[in-house]
């Protein structure tokens, strides 16, 4: 099923959607503008091959800042992981914008973090 990744069902957490991350600011200037699909998407990071979670860093308005996505399968994540690689650099207000299929987890295989 392909959809917008910000529709996407596959992308929550223990039933709470996990994308547009919460943004925590890491570096540079205060500002007050960090919810939603804000800034231009830097890096991405998972830490290992099982993971459920990625790690997004962003700039925004002179400032840097780090957001956790969450999914209930580590299939799920390492797909948008390498979807996000992809798209370094841009903002990510597009990138939500993006057709994905992501693949659907049975319950059964879902993974418990």
């Amino acid at each position: 099923m392909k959809t917008k990744l910000r529709e996407h069902p596959e992308l929550i957490d223990q039933g709470v959607r996990t994308w547009p991350p919460n943004w925590v600011r890491t570096g540079g200037k205060e500002t007050t503008a960090t919810d939603g699909e804000i800034g231009i998407l830097k890096d991405v990071k998972t830490y290992d091959s099982i993971s459920s979670r990625c790690f997004l860093f962003i700039e925004h308005n002179g400032a840097t800042f780090m957001g956790r996505v969450s999914c209930d399968s580590a299939m799920v994540c390492q797909v948008l992981v390498n979807l996000l690689k992809r798209h370094i650099g841009e903002p990510l207000r597009s990138i939500g914008d993006l057709p994905i299929e992501l693949p659907e987890i049975p319950l059964s295989f879902r993974y418990a973090a």
